[in-house]
């Protein structure tokens, strides 16, 4: 027996409480028009980027983000978000967005505008960072797109074992633990992730900043590799050069805190020569030289993150709200999908994250962090490459070995969680067969496309562009149930920001000096 089967029957007793948890979807896309990328400003039609919680955007002017609030449904959050994308694409004219997380080969660094928040302090800080980003590591790779998967746990679930919550400062601190305690497992075995849920195994030349010699040329300025799953993950595509010199650990909520603040203040001298400190804020280059200008910019496989809804600094927040809830970024946008993800994944989804929750405590030590990150990169670039061999804490294993033992033990999870359908048990399977079968992977059926059958990338994911619209120009405005709860953000949203630009503000050092006061 494993360790996690002998946390089996916390399950069986509470598997009601384990099903409450809550959903929410991020997804990143950007506008196209036919064969180019979008030239115009983001729409006021959608609202205000700064001030809306449905739509936003998240580099550039053309890269769209569409957020669902939390919701204890996992059918209603996909709903949700395709109904953000129902009114979004019927209000963009006759622009598309771009399925996939690869942005397309003809994107030129030159036509990438970077976000404008307006002339607010805090509009002007997102602008401000968004200036460092693009300086630091180019705005191709800030182009990349992603999925972004956030899930919270009933707090009924912190009583189970030893989690307590005698009162708030031990429920919040039990809670935080616990969830880094998921973020760890979670950290170990993203590598699964990546194989099962992997969809570019492509990158566009425009992104690669060196020669790569293992690279082969699909055409049309596309490049790939035989076994690639998420090249979007690996060295060749979103990443922090920071994290190569400096680790987040999630070994404790004290270690935690301590690294982001460590990270926020502590000069790196490659960033030294971009400017942070000229008078004139629009001359200015980045928000700081530190390793990080401020948190977000981690960009870790997944974090913990608060509730609070505010433009506080994360750490400010996450003190005093303790973590609740992991969001998820090692996802690609699946493009077969017309939201960019299944309900198929997010019920496996839920299953692992349970499974994170029962399996073990333990702590990731340094070996142990190279490790993961070795198999990180090899699944990315490599993962269905026949007999690959992994290391699981300094011993080697084969992937597809160490794969099918979490499966047993997450299946188990699923059969639990069922009742009278099989939904997570089929989600558990189907994941199982692409582990066992590689051309079943997402990742497969996109490079079969792009190579075999002779179809470029443009088109493979204008065609599915085009069709994800028309589906959208077809819907009937009275089948979108949310089309109001969307229609009146976007009004309420530019209503704020204009009273946020027309109160009277501090000068902008000022309100860095606030934002940065611990």
């Amino acid at each position: 027996m494993t360790k996690l089967s002998k946390k089996y029957i916390s399950l069986e007793n509470h598997k009601e409480i384990f099903k409450k948890g809550k959903y929410g979807f991020e997804k990143e896309a950007l506008r196209i028009n036919k064969y180019d990328i979008s030239k115009y400003d983001h729409p006021k039609s959608i609202g205000s980027k700064l001030c809306n919680k449905f739509i936003t955007t998240d580099f550039s002017e053309n890269q769209l983000e569409l957020i669902t609030p939390p919701l204890e449904s996992k059918k209603g959050s996909i709903t949700f978000l395709d109904d953000i994308g129902h009114f979004v694409s019927r209000n963009i004219s006759d622009e598309l967005m771009w399925p996939l997380s690869i942005p397309p080969n003809y994107l030129d660094e030159k036509a990438v505008k970077i976000a404008d928040f307006g002339t607010s302090n805090i509009g002007m800080f997102k602008n401000l960072y968004r200036k460092g980003l693009a300086n630091r590591y180019g705005k191709m790779m800030q182009s990349i797109s992603g999925f972004h998967f956030n899930y919270s746990f009933s707090n009924e679930i912190w009583d189970i074992d030893h989690y307590t919550k005698s009162s708030s400062k031990k429920e919040r601190l039990g809670r935080s633990e616990g969830y880094l305690k998921i973020l760890r497992n979670i950290t170990r075995m993203n590598w699964l992730l990546l194989y099962l849920t992997g969809a570019s195994p492509v990158v566009s030349e425009s992104m690669l900043t060196e020669k790569d010699n293992t690279l082969l040329k699909a055409g049309d300025g596309i490049y790939y590799l035989p076994y690639a799953t998420s090249l979007r993950m690996s060295d060749l595509g979103y990443k922090n050069i920071s994290r190569n010199i400096f680790q987040v650990s999630s070994n404790s909520f004290k270690e935690y805190i301590q690294d982001l603040l460590t990270a926020t203040s502590s000069l790196n001298e490659d960033f030294s020569h971009i400017d942070y400190s000229n008078s004139s804020i629009e001359s200015r280059e980045q928000i700081s030289p530190n390793i990080l200008q401020i948190e977000d910019e981690y960009y870790a496989v997944a974090r913990i993150k608060s509730g609070i809804v505010s433009d506080q600094r994360f750490i400010r927040r996450i003190l005093n709200s303790g973590a609740e809830f992991i969001e998820l970024r090692s996802l690609d946008l699946n493009p077969f999908s017309r939201v960019g993800i299944d309900l198929e994944t997010v019920c496996f989804l839920e299953c692992f994250f349970i499974h994170c929750f029962l399996g073990d405590d333990d702590l990731i030590s340094r070996s142990e962090s190279l490790e993961i990150a070795e198999n990180d990169y090899i699944v990315s670039r490599e993962g269905r490459k026949k007999n690959l061999m992994l290391k699981e804490k300094s011993r080697s294993i084969k992937m597809n070995d160490w794969g099918n033992i979490i499966l047993d033990d997450i299946s188990i999870i699923a059969e639990m969680l069922d009742n009278s359908s099989n939904v997570y048990a089929d989600s558990v399977n189907r994941m199982r067969e692409r582990l066992n079968f590689p051309d079943l992977t997402i990742s497969a059926k996109i490079l079969d496309t792009v190579t075999d059958e002779h179809k470029s990338y443009l088109d493979f994911g204008s065609d599915i562009a085009q069709s994800n619209k028309t589906h959208y120009q077809e819907q009937k405005k009275s089948h979108n149930k949310n089309w109001n709860i969307i229609k009146a953000e976007v009004e309420r949203s530019l209503e704020e920001q204009s009273q946020l630009e027309s109160d009277t503000q501090g000068s902008f050092d000022s309100f860095l000096d606030k934002y940065f006061d611990m």
